[in-house]
């Protein structure tokens, strides 16, 4: 039997059921016929029978611009997080100091302010009642930065104040013994203030003349450790 002689058109049209295996045998023998000996026919036949290539293979990525604002947006992105992260830690840790750290200012009254027989000054701070249940105190004192006084500073926070867990420590003054210091023109000596934060509470002026300590006070003076002692009140003595 002869062999058939397909057109090309003809074998163009039948190349995918060829390849599925969707013809007759003599209908591929003669699609095989052909292919052996056309080129343009047999190209198409291998495009059709070679695996399928990605996307990204047969079309190469080559935006770098877009790659470049992708990066940028990723970066963005964790820089925010990073901010508002900080931001929090900032706002939180402020929170926690003015609630709990920030040193608050004692409500001070001068009691026992007197002249030792030795030249210095004792007095006492009596605070108020509800901050005799902090056990827990800042202290700093010294000549202060201007030089026109000597300051006291004690302050506390309100996380020792929680920590007494609202038991009374009884009544108690907080007892001072004081050299006095010389002013810087001279003139006399520099008065003694309590200050923390923005209260201020004059002690002694550094010009009155105090009273001579009596002889209750000379004895107490003696327990009195630096920079101050905490004692029990007592009553004014005459």
């Amino acid at each position: 039997m002869k062999k058939i002689e397909l057109p090309c058109y003809l074998v163009e049209d039948l190349l995918p059921l060829y390849v599925d295996h969707l013809v007759g045998a003599e209908t591929a023998d003669a699609i095989q016929s052909h292919l052996s000996q056309c080129k343009n026919c047999t190209l198409k036949y291998q495009a059709l029978t070679s695996p399928l290539k990605l996307q990204s293979e047969s079309i190469p990525f080559d935006d770098a611009g877009g790659v470049g604002f992708l990066k940028k947006v990723h970066r963005a992105g964790v820089y925010k997080m990073i901010c508002f992260a900080v931001c929090c830690m900032f706002l939180f840790s402020a929170a926690l100091y003015l609630i709990a750290f920030r040193q608050h200012a004692f409500d001070f009254e001068v009691n026992h302010l007197y002249q030792l027989s030795d030249g210095s000054i004792y007095f006492e701070l009596l605070p108020s009642k509800d901050e005799r249940l902090i056990n827990g105190i800042s202290y700093r004192d010294g000549i202060s930065e201007d030089l026109s006084c000597y300051e006291i500073q004690m302050g506390y926070s309100l996380l020792s104040l929680w920590q007494s867990g609202g038991t009374s420590l009884g009544e108690r003054s907080y007892c001072f013994v004081r050299t006095p210091e010389s002013a810087s023109d001279g003139t006399g000596s520099l008065p003694i203030y309590y200050t923390q934060g923005n209260s201020r509470l004059l002690i002694w002026d550094g010009k009155t003349e105090l009273p001579a300590a009596p002889e209750e006070i000379e004895e107490k003076a003696q327990s009195v450790l630096s920079p101050f002692s905490i004692c029990g009140t007592s009553s004014q003595p005459d």
